[in-house]
Protein backbone atom coordinates (compact mmCIF):
# COMPACT_ATOMS: atom_id res chain seq x y z
CA UNK A 1 0.00 0.00 0.00
CA UNK A 2 1.39 3.54 -0.86
CA UNK A 3 2.18 5.93 1.31
CA UNK A 4 1.55 9.62 1.56
CA UNK A 5 3.74 12.22 1.86
CA UNK A 6 2.73 16.44 1.08
CA UNK A 7 5.56 18.53 0.56
CA UNK A 8 4.76 22.12 1.30
CA UNK A 9 6.02 25.19 -0.39
CA UNK A 10 6.78 26.82 2.96
CA UNK A 11 7.10 25.24 6.38
CA UNK A 12 3.88 26.79 7.61
CA UNK A 13 1.40 26.54 5.17
CA UNK A 14 -2.01 25.50 6.89
CA UNK A 15 -3.64 24.25 3.59
CA UNK A 16 -0.44 21.78 3.75
CA UNK A 17 -1.06 20.67 7.07
CA UNK A 18 -4.42 20.09 6.57
CA UNK A 19 -4.52 18.32 4.11
CA UNK A 20 -1.92 15.74 5.17
CA UNK A 21 -3.83 15.35 8.41
CA UNK A 22 -7.26 14.41 6.16
CA UNK A 23 -5.13 12.04 4.63
CA UNK A 24 -3.35 10.92 7.12
CA UNK A 25 -0.15 11.64 5.06
CA UNK A 26 3.22 13.00 6.83
CA UNK A 27 4.65 16.33 6.00
CA UNK A 28 8.06 16.11 4.60
CA UNK A 29 10.03 18.57 6.50
CA UNK A 30 11.80 21.72 4.19
CA UNK A 31 15.01 21.63 6.01
CA UNK A 32 16.50 18.83 8.55
CA UNK A 33 14.80 15.94 7.28
CA UNK A 34 16.24 12.70 7.00
CA UNK A 35 13.01 11.74 5.18
CA UNK A 36 14.54 9.06 1.86
CA UNK A 37 12.18 8.28 -1.25
CA UNK A 38 10.88 4.84 -1.25
CA UNK A 39 8.95 2.98 -4.39
CA UNK A 40 6.09 2.68 -1.99
CA UNK A 41 5.60 6.41 -1.31
CA UNK A 42 3.75 8.94 -2.97
CA UNK A 43 4.85 12.55 -2.85
CA UNK A 44 2.11 15.08 -3.15
CA UNK A 45 3.60 18.78 -4.01
CA UNK A 46 2.17 21.21 -2.42
CA UNK A 47 3.36 24.37 -4.86
CA UNK A 48 7.32 23.64 -4.69
CA UNK A 49 8.75 24.70 -7.90
CA UNK A 50 12.45 23.75 -9.08
CA UNK A 51 13.97 26.47 -7.15
CA UNK A 52 12.00 25.93 -3.74
CA UNK A 53 13.06 21.68 -3.49
CA UNK A 54 13.36 20.77 0.52
CA UNK A 55 16.92 19.57 1.07
CA UNK A 56 16.19 16.09 1.48
CA UNK A 57 14.13 15.44 -2.25
CA UNK A 58 17.77 17.05 -3.83
CA UNK A 59 19.45 14.61 -5.92
CA UNK A 60 17.40 11.55 -4.39
CA UNK A 61 15.80 9.26 -6.15
CA UNK A 62 12.48 9.92 -7.42
CA UNK A 63 9.25 9.14 -6.15
CA UNK A 64 5.78 8.89 -7.47
CA UNK A 65 4.81 12.44 -7.41
CA UNK A 66 1.40 14.12 -8.13
CA UNK A 67 2.35 17.29 -9.24
CA UNK A 68 6.23 17.70 -10.86
CA UNK A 69 8.37 20.57 -9.81
CA UNK A 70 8.82 21.35 -12.87
CA UNK A 71 4.91 22.00 -13.99
CA UNK A 72 4.81 23.69 -10.66
CA UNK A 73 7.49 26.06 -11.81
CA UNK A 74 6.22 26.76 -14.96
CA UNK A 75 2.33 27.34 -13.73
CA UNK A 76 3.81 29.65 -10.73
CA UNK A 77 5.25 32.22 -12.61
CA UNK A 78 2.54 33.83 -14.68
CA UNK A 79 4.67 34.68 -17.73
CA UNK A 80 5.61 31.39 -18.68
CA UNK A 81 2.39 30.19 -17.09
CA UNK A 82 0.96 32.24 -20.47
CA UNK A 83 3.05 31.08 -22.82
CA UNK A 84 2.69 27.37 -22.02
CA UNK A 85 -1.63 28.38 -22.26
CA UNK A 86 -1.63 30.52 -25.63
CA UNK A 87 0.88 27.50 -27.31
CA UNK A 88 -1.92 25.35 -26.14
CA UNK A 89 -4.98 27.72 -27.98
CA UNK A 90 -6.22 28.04 -24.35
CA UNK A 91 -7.81 31.77 -24.00
CA UNK A 92 -6.27 34.20 -22.07
CA UNK A 93 -5.76 37.62 -22.13
CA UNK A 94 -3.83 39.73 -24.42
CA UNK A 95 -0.57 39.74 -22.42
CA UNK A 96 3.54 41.36 -23.29
CA UNK A 97 6.55 42.19 -21.00
CA UNK A 98 7.00 45.08 -23.16
CA UNK A 99 6.42 48.47 -21.53
CA UNK A 100 6.28 50.06 -24.64
CA UNK A 101 4.09 47.78 -26.13
CA UNK A 102 1.41 48.29 -22.63
CA UNK A 103 1.69 52.01 -23.06
CA UNK A 104 0.58 52.06 -26.61
CA UNK A 105 -2.33 49.83 -25.65
CA UNK A 106 -3.10 52.15 -23.11
CA UNK A 107 -2.90 54.95 -25.79
CA UNK A 108 -5.18 53.64 -27.52
CA UNK A 109 -7.87 53.21 -24.33
CA UNK A 110 -6.91 49.82 -23.27
CA UNK A 111 -7.21 49.49 -19.52
CA UNK A 112 -3.43 47.27 -18.30
CA UNK A 113 -3.16 45.79 -15.72
CA UNK A 114 0.65 45.63 -14.58
CA UNK A 115 1.94 43.00 -12.66
CA UNK A 116 5.48 43.99 -11.02
CA UNK A 117 5.64 39.96 -9.12
CA UNK A 118 5.21 36.84 -11.95
CA UNK A 119 4.60 34.52 -8.60
CA UNK A 120 2.59 36.53 -6.64
CA UNK A 121 -0.72 35.69 -5.40
CA UNK A 122 -4.14 37.28 -4.55
CA UNK A 123 -3.95 40.51 -6.52
CA UNK A 124 0.09 41.10 -5.23
CA UNK A 125 2.10 43.68 -7.01
CA UNK A 126 -0.81 44.29 -9.16
CA UNK A 127 -1.11 48.30 -10.40
CA UNK A 128 -4.18 48.86 -13.08
CA UNK A 129 -4.08 51.88 -15.79
CA UNK A 130 -5.94 53.61 -17.98
CA UNK A 131 -5.89 56.79 -19.72
CA UNK A 132 -7.74 58.01 -17.21
CA UNK A 133 -5.64 57.79 -14.18
CA UNK A 134 -3.08 58.95 -15.54
CA UNK A 135 -0.28 57.05 -13.88
CA UNK A 136 2.88 56.40 -14.79
CA UNK A 137 3.40 52.96 -16.09
CA UNK A 138 6.09 51.09 -14.24
CA UNK A 139 8.77 49.08 -15.68
CA UNK A 140 7.37 45.68 -14.74
CA UNK A 141 8.14 42.15 -16.44
CA UNK A 142 4.48 41.55 -17.27
CA UNK A 143 1.29 43.45 -18.46
CA UNK A 144 -2.04 41.87 -19.68
CA UNK A 145 -5.03 43.92 -21.19
CA UNK A 146 -7.87 44.11 -18.08
CA UNK A 147 -10.86 42.24 -19.23
CA UNK A 148 -14.54 43.37 -18.52
CA UNK A 149 -16.28 40.51 -16.41
CA UNK A 150 -19.57 39.45 -15.25
CA UNK A 151 -18.34 36.90 -13.40
CA UNK A 152 -15.13 35.42 -12.00
CA UNK A 153 -14.73 31.64 -10.98
CA UNK A 154 -12.23 29.31 -9.48
CA UNK A 155 -12.34 25.93 -11.09
CA UNK A 156 -10.46 22.81 -9.23
CA UNK A 157 -9.30 20.05 -11.14
CA UNK A 158 -7.83 16.83 -10.32
CA UNK A 159 -5.96 14.08 -13.05
CA UNK A 160 -9.00 15.73 -15.89
CA UNK A 161 -12.19 15.74 -13.55
CA UNK A 162 -13.33 18.60 -12.01
CA UNK A 163 -13.89 17.84 -8.39
CA UNK A 164 -15.30 21.24 -7.44
CA UNK A 165 -16.57 24.76 -8.51
CA UNK A 166 -16.50 28.48 -7.21
CA UNK A 167 -17.78 31.59 -7.44
CA UNK A 168 -16.28 35.13 -6.82
CA UNK A 169 -18.72 36.50 -4.90
CA UNK A 170 -19.37 40.16 -3.43
CA UNK A 171 -19.37 39.97 0.73
CA UNK A 172 -22.45 41.55 2.38
CA UNK A 173 -20.65 42.96 4.93
CA UNK A 174 -17.97 45.49 2.73
CA UNK A 175 -19.37 49.16 2.11
CA UNK A 176 -20.09 49.51 -2.06
CA UNK A 177 -17.28 52.37 -2.01
CA UNK A 178 -14.52 49.70 -0.69
CA UNK A 179 -15.26 46.93 -3.45
CA UNK A 180 -12.54 46.27 -5.85
CA UNK A 181 -14.81 45.29 -8.76
CA UNK A 182 -11.35 44.71 -10.96
CA UNK A 183 -9.43 42.79 -8.58
CA UNK A 184 -11.59 40.49 -7.28
CA UNK A 185 -9.82 38.94 -3.62
CA UNK A 186 -10.85 39.38 0.15
CA UNK A 187 -9.35 42.65 0.37
CA UNK A 188 -11.13 44.14 -2.85
CA UNK A 189 -14.61 42.23 -1.02
CA UNK A 190 -15.20 39.15 -2.19
CA UNK A 191 -14.97 35.47 -1.07
CA UNK A 192 -15.37 31.78 -2.82
CA UNK A 193 -18.82 30.89 -2.79
CA UNK A 194 -20.61 27.30 -3.71
CA UNK A 195 -23.67 28.20 -5.34
CA UNK A 196 -24.57 25.69 -6.96
CA UNK A 197 -27.75 27.10 -8.76
CA UNK A 198 -25.28 29.20 -10.53
CA UNK A 199 -24.80 27.19 -13.83
CA UNK A 200 -21.41 28.26 -14.89
CA UNK A 201 -20.36 28.52 -18.99
CA UNK A 202 -19.12 25.66 -20.25
CA UNK A 203 -16.39 27.22 -21.91
CA UNK A 204 -15.07 28.42 -18.31
CA UNK A 205 -15.10 24.51 -17.29
CA UNK A 206 -13.55 23.42 -20.51
CA UNK A 207 -10.64 26.10 -20.77
CA UNK A 208 -10.39 24.73 -16.72
CA UNK A 209 -9.60 21.62 -18.05
CA UNK A 210 -7.43 22.20 -20.97
CA UNK A 211 -5.22 24.80 -18.60
CA UNK A 212 -4.03 21.66 -16.35
CA UNK A 213 -3.28 19.58 -19.51
CA UNK A 214 -1.53 22.06 -20.79
CA UNK A 215 0.65 22.68 -18.00
CA UNK A 216 1.28 18.70 -17.52
CA UNK A 217 -0.30 18.92 -13.55
CA UNK A 218 -2.19 16.14 -11.95
CA UNK A 219 -4.34 18.98 -10.16
CA UNK A 220 -4.76 22.78 -9.40
CA UNK A 221 -7.08 25.40 -8.85
CA UNK A 222 -7.82 27.31 -12.21
CA UNK A 223 -8.90 31.22 -11.58
CA UNK A 224 -11.05 32.17 -15.13
CA UNK A 225 -12.94 35.11 -15.68
CA UNK A 226 -15.94 35.36 -18.09
CA UNK A 227 -17.29 38.04 -20.48
CA UNK A 228 -20.40 38.02 -20.91
CA UNK A 229 -20.57 40.30 -24.08
CA UNK A 230 -18.23 37.96 -25.83
CA UNK A 231 -19.55 34.81 -23.84
CA UNK A 232 -15.48 33.98 -23.57
CA UNK A 233 -13.75 32.29 -20.59
CA UNK A 234 -10.16 33.88 -19.62
CA UNK A 235 -7.63 31.89 -17.63
CA UNK A 236 -5.78 34.20 -15.30
CA UNK A 237 -3.80 31.70 -13.53
CA UNK A 238 -3.42 28.31 -11.73
CA UNK A 239 -2.62 28.05 -8.34
CA UNK A 240 -1.02 24.67 -7.03
CA UNK A 241 -1.54 25.30 -3.29
CA UNK A 242 -4.95 26.73 -3.25
CA UNK A 243 -6.55 27.09 0.16
CA UNK A 244 -7.92 24.46 1.74
CA UNK A 245 -11.12 24.34 4.55
CA UNK A 246 -14.35 22.08 4.79
CA UNK A 247 -15.92 20.87 1.87
CA UNK A 248 -12.80 21.82 -0.82
CA UNK A 249 -10.45 20.09 1.70
CA UNK A 250 -12.67 17.25 1.67
CA UNK A 251 -12.71 16.79 -2.30
CA UNK A 252 -9.06 17.62 -2.55
CA UNK A 253 -8.63 14.35 -0.20
CA UNK A 254 -10.79 12.08 -1.76
CA UNK A 255 -9.54 12.43 -5.48
CA UNK A 256 -6.12 12.07 -4.15
CA UNK A 257 -6.69 8.94 -2.01
CA UNK A 258 -9.24 7.32 -4.83
CA UNK A 259 -5.84 8.07 -7.38
CA UNK A 260 -3.27 6.15 -4.97
CA UNK A 261 -5.42 3.34 -4.02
Amino acid sequence: MSKLFVVPYKSGSKSAKDLARTINAKRIKREGSHYRPRSNHVLINWGCGVNNIPTCLMGAPASPILNTFVAVSRASNKLECFRALEEAGVSIPPYTNSRDTACDWIEDGDTVVCRAILQGHSGEGITIISEDNNTEVPNNPLYTKYIKKAEEYRIHVFQGTIITRQRKARRTDVPAEEVNWKVRNLAGGFIFARNQEHEIPQCVLDAALASIEALELDFGAVDIIYNAHSEKAYVLEINTACGLEGTTLQEYANAILEAVQ
